[in-house]
């Protein structure tokens, strides 16, 4: 294992074969990434924005959202701010929460899962190795839920996932 500039700790990979051993290019060295409590792991939104319906599953390192102009990338970012309970003014986009329904459409549906495994996770017994936050916005107004490994729902109310959510993201914080 090595260090790069920035301090990273790199691990080469050897691949043996006839003519002798040769290194491979590095890759960021995770023990195991399914230990990482409080990471985004799943993303779907549906109807939001320009999105009709769009799962995405980041990766455990780095990613990079690309497109052309107007294909919805700020809106992948805009839902997860939105889908883990901030307000409309939070994105400096909209003013209300009732905006971020796609055009035609009556509502818009943020799910954002994030792992709860490894040595510290939320209410393990509760939620199991997967929280989802999960908020539906209507022209009339908006609901939250969290909900558990197998989508179960955890809080009813808005109210208490809202508090339950923040408790949430400040354990992982």
């Amino acid at each position: 294992m090595t260090e790069d500039r920035m301090g990273e700790k790199r691990k080469y990979t050897q691949t043996d074969s006839a003519e002798g051993s040769k290194k491979t290019r590095p890759t960021l060295f995770a023990e195991n990434k399914e230990t990482v409590p409080g990471i985004i792991k799943r993303v779907h939104l549906k109807d939001f924005m320009v999105h009709a319906d769009f799962t995405w599953e980041p990766g455990y390192n780095v990613n990079f959202v690309v497109g052309g102009n107007g294909s919805g990338k700020s809106s992948v970012l805009q839902g997860i701010v939105i889908g883990l309970m901030a307000e409309a003014k939070h994105t400096k986009r909209y003013k209300l929460l009732s905006d971020f329904i796609r055009r035609g459409a009556n509502k818009a549906v943020i799910k954002v899962s994030i792992l709860n495994t490894g040595d510290n996770p939320y209410n393990f017994e509760k939620y199991g190795p997967l929280i989802t936050f999960c908020r539906t916005l209507n022209k009339s107004g908006n609901t939250m839920q969290l909900l558990d490994h197998k989508n179960l729902v955890v809080s009813t109310s808005v109210k208490a996932a809202r508090e339950e959510g923040k408790r949430i993201l400040q354990h992982f914080d």
